[in-house]
């Protein structure tokens, strides 16, 4: 016998209370009630026997104090709700309930979510008494709301209060956090309800379908790319992804968070394709910019963005010393470079002597201390660096994978330019570069080379910028951007679309849970036996057998 309501103590105290109370109330002196009579003859042994009466004299009616205890007692004890069981132990099962932004797709008023919900109330109803349930929800990280000591009675209303996220649930985290808590337990099973394919290797037991594979648009990433020769503007570009049974004309709005409008632009999408939507020209000015799409039947939770653009002013650079006037003109010619007096606040120093001096901010240091380079010596030049890739130097050839770490350019056995990573970044120009000899300055190249080493020190990215809207997360459709270097933060559709070479699979039949009412149940049985006794002893008593 398993109690999966009340505890066994639990039910033996109140049992033990109410037969208390019976036998208390069957013990006490009876008060008769003042009643006129023509004559006392008959009732003389009647009075006798009421006077001799004590609180302690036997029961005079024990079986109606047996038949109402018995009928106390199975109230009480379909309370703990009973369940004969053969091995003492039912199932421990959790049910994880994805709460994410596909779960927000649906038609009629209801979305995927409502249905879920639904489907997770049914499995826990159609669990037997002896069987214990835990439902764990994904909005988007794993969460217990409802615990294996709770009453199921309480699960529906611990659900209303859950909203979907408007972020992808994290399915693997949640199977694991089930699990987890099934550690040590026999009997013990996972279900996962979601509106997405299975996976083979989810390491659940049971899997419930709901809702159907819906055509859905999403902004998938967001990134800004700086114009080359003007690095302090660029252009937003928003990659849409769709996937559905047939074609879909998509509408995208970009605005300034104050309403003045960056973009409004229409396109005809084909299932399990993706395209890219470019504003003009923007300044990095760090202003808020909102992103929506339009579109019926989506699931809305990616469908809107909002988000800063880069804040970039012109870099400040101090000059310090005797600075050769060919570095000075090169830096003056960057429209992304201010130079500014040593005195007034700065983000970069050039200044001569040697590289190893102590640097409180970005330097570039002119260092006059390498030798003498060699007459008519090879210009050799590191191709495969970041800062000199691209570039063709004349007279010059790419460097051999041994080349000297660090160098970007070297003249024979002489290193005319460093860069140095560290914190704070240096970078070492040697003063041949100046001179007319290699009359290497005089290279567009070598301008390309001084920018790109003025904008690293600076902390500039010359690669486009995945702009951080307010949630964090990877990009399972945008594959091609994978070299793009740093974290990724976009938005991102429902994960089934990862392949959009393919369409969208058709959704599994919805599962149908109910409950088992093909037997009684055991506190069912306590209640019905209660009423038949206690219909039972309304009748004996009419029948004048107890009183």
């Amino acid at each position: 016998m398993t109690f999966t309501g009340i505890p066994f103590w639990g039910v033996a105290s109140l049992i033990g209370a109410v037969a208390a109370l019976l036998g208390v109330l069957h013990l006490l002196r009876v008060r008769p009630r003042p009643v006129r009579v023509v004559t006392t003859l008959f009732w003389a042994q009647a009075i006798e026997r009421t006077h001799a009466r004590s609180l302690l004299d036997r029961f005079r009616h024990p079986l109606t104090f047996a038949l109402l205890l018995a009928v106390c007692g199975l109230v009480i004890a379909s309370l703990g709700k009973p369940e004969l069981t053969a091995s003492g132990r039912g199932i421990c099962e959790v049910i994880v309930l994805d709460a994410g932004v596909n779960m927000t797709a649906g038609g009629d008023g209801n979305t995927d979510y409502d249905r879920a919900r639904v489907a997770a109330v049914a499995a826990v109803e159609s669990l037997s008494g002896a069987d214990r349930a835990a439902v764990v929800v994904l909005d988007p990280l794993p969460r217990l709301v409802h615990g294996f000591d709770q009453s199921p009675a309480l699960l529906a209303r611990e659900l209303e209060t859950v909203q979907p996220a408007r972020v992808p649930a994290s399915l693997d985290l949640g199977c694991a956090a089930a699990r987890s808590l099934l550690n040590g337990v026999e009997n013990g099973r996972v279900t996962l309800i979601s509106n997405l394919p299975r996976q083979s290797d989810d390491g659940v037991d049971r899997f419930i379908r709901v809702g159907e594979s819906r055509a859905n648009a999403a902004i998938v990433s967001v990134l800004f790319l700086p114009e080359p020769e003007d690095p302090l503007q660029g252009r937003l570009v928003t990659r849409v992804a769709y996937h559905g049974p047939a074609p879909r004309r998509v509408d995208l709005r970009v605005t300034r968070a104050g309403g003045a409008v960056l973009l409004n632009e229409s396109a005809d999408m084909t299932p399990g394709s993706t395209r890219d939507f470019a504003t003009g020209l923007l300044a990095c000015d760090g202003d808020e910019v909102v992103i929506a799409l339009s579109g019926d039947g989506d699931a809305r939770g990616d469908n809107n963005l909002s988000l800063r653009l880069p804040s970039r002013n012109r870099i400040r650079v101090a000059l310090s010393g005797d600075v050769p006037a060919a570095l000075r003109t090169g830096l003056e010619s960057d429209p992304a470079v201010a130079v500014v007096d040593p005195a007034d606040p700065h983000d970069i120093d050039v200044r001569t002597g040697p590289s190893d001096a102590t640097i409180e901010r970005p330097t570039l240091f002119v260092d006059a201390s390498s030798a003498a380079a060699v007459a008519d010596a090879p210009l050799f030049y590191a191709a495969n660096h970041p800062l000199t890739r691209n570039l063709s130097f004349e007279g010059g050839q790419p460097a051999d994978a041994g080349a000297r770490e660090g160098a970007l350019m070297e003249l024979g056995e002489v290193t005319l330019a460093t860069y140095v990573p560290g914190a704070p970044a240096r970078a070492v120009f040697s003063t041949r570069l100046w001179s007319n000899e290699p009359g290497l300055y005089r290279q567009p190249a070598f301008a390309v080379l001084l920018t790109r080493v003025v904008r690293q020190l600076a902390g500039w990215d010359a690669q486009p910028i995945a702009l951080s809207p307010r949630r964090v997360l990877e990009d399972p459709l945008w594959a091609d951007r994978a070299m793009v270097a740093g974290p990724r933060n976009v938005m991102p559709a429902e994960r089934s679309t990862a392949d959009l070479a393919a369409p969208a699979e058709q959704a599994d039949a919805p599962s149908t849970l109910r409950g088992s009412w093909g037997r009684m149940r055991g506190f069912e049985l306590a209640i019905l036996l209660a009423v038949a006794l206690f219909l039972g002893e309304a009748y004996l008593q009419t029948r004048g057998r107890i009183a």
